[in-house]
């Protein structure tokens, strides 16, 4: 059964009770039973999303925007120090030390033997195709999808975050994309976009998707 304490969302962009059209909260009283959730729009029986889920998911957009700007800012900053750095200390010091005169060791190092060098292997890490943890999946792209899952699947409400350029749909007659940096908000079904909105890094709308099952 619905959670007494909670509210919901309607992301159906077609109903009157959208959210970002109406900003309409739904409660628990109000909603209607649906074929594999009971937390469905009285309007378009589409599956609803909890309404606290979407606001936490704007604070984190919002503050990943802001960390982002603070990384810039701070390494535009450790450029310029390193800059200013360069100018005042180490040239000055290049300067004096080519006037030196530089003498010959009167034992010459003995070359290195193949013996004595260690070998480094590079690296190298193992990434999954994907990983699900909880209500989140991540891909290895970079991509991230929050929401509902079923069988490991994208499935219900949830939102999906672009780490690239990308077809949002091969069901799509459009043959739209999302550029890297977008996500998507609305329904999915079996790993497949059905119907939302698609937001640039901007947080503003690009477009309505409509695409079904």
């Amino acid at each position: 059964m619905a959670n007494q304490n909670k509210q919901y969302i309607c992301n159906n962009p077609g109903c009157e009770n959208f959210y970002d059209s109406y900003e309409i909260i739904i409660s628990k009283n109000d909603v209607i039973p649906g074929t594999e959730s009971e937390t469905c729009c009285p309007k378009c029986s589409m599956p609803l999303m909890d309404f606290e889920l979407y606001i936490n998911e704007q604070k984190d957009l919002k503050n990943s925007k802001r960390k982002k700007m603070l990384v810039i800012g701070f390494s535009a900053l450790l450029v310029v120090g390193i800059a200013l750095a360069a100018y005042f200390v180490l040239i000055p010091m290049l300067g004096q030390k080519s006037t030196e005169t530089v003498k010959k060791p009167d034992v010459e190092m003995a070359e290195p033997t193949a013996a004595n060098q260690t070998a480094k292997q590079p690296a190298t890490k193992n990434k999954a195709a994907a990983t699900n943890d909880g209500q989140s999946k991540t891909f290895s792209d970079g991509s991230k999808y929050v929401g509902s899952l079923k069988n490991g699947k994208m499935d219900g409400m949830g939102t999906y975050y672009y780490a690239k350029r990308q077809l949002i749909s091969e069901k799509d007659l459009k043959k739209r994309y999302a550029e890297k940096g977008d996500y998507f908000i609305g329904e999915f079904h079996e790993d497949r976009v059905v119907s939302g909105k698609l937001y640039n890094s901007d947080n503003e709308v690009k477009e309505v998707i409509i695409i079904g099952r």
